[in-house]
């Protein structure tokens, strides 16, 4: 019975000394503060993007604005420019880029005014507005939330859905000019 306690106490000892991290498999880190920006609306969405070696933060919320930050080596936020989105003063949700075709995208979901704005993303991280994509009847993007890009073997898709009275999620296909 001794050497069953011994066991049990080496056993508990021994299981003590290993890190949490390593017994559950979770990697062990940590979150440091480095910055924080006011921005003009609650920020309800963000995405990154990189030209070069330049990084690119779009954030947008409860408001009409998609704002660029550019994000320095050290993990710092400059604020570079605000973009009103079409519709007025409606909430912006999901935000996403990607290179479609070899041209930069930013695509905006405006749950606001139900349509997806597309903008063409410069290599400073500017915004310049392509156009906007409406909702129709046969088409779910009444309060659009989520976009999402996916590229096949020869084409790229932009997938939008939201929250609608009927639950439906739309597919496009992204075509050149």
């Amino acid at each position: 019975q001794l050497a069953m306690l011994r066991l049990f106490v080496f056993l508990i000892f021994s299981i003590s000394l290993i890190p949490l991290g390593k017994l559950f498999g979770q990697a062990q880190f940590k979150l440091v503060p480095v910055d924080k920006v006011e921005t003009s609306y609650n920020t309800v969405t963000c995405t990154a993007f990189q030209s070069g070696n330049q990084h690119f933060l779009y954030t947008a919320g409860d408001g009409n604005k998609i704002e660029v930050y550019k994000v320095q080596e050290d993990g710092s936020l400059d604020f570079v420019k605000n973009y009103v989105v079409t519709g007025g003063d409606k909430t912006v949700r999901g935000l996403i880029t990607d290179k479609v075709h070899g041209t930069d995208f930013l695509f905006a979901g405006l749950k606001g005014v139900n349509a997806v704005e597309v903008y063409e993303i410069q290599p400073d991280g500017s915004l310049k507005s392509v156009f906007v994509l409406q909702d129709t009847d046969s088409t779910y993007l009444g309060i659009v939330i989520t976009l999402e890009v996916i590229h096949m073997e020869s084409d790229s898709y932009l997938f939008v859905g939201g929250l609608e009275k009927e639950p439906g999620l739309s597919s496009f296909k992204i075509t050149e000019k």
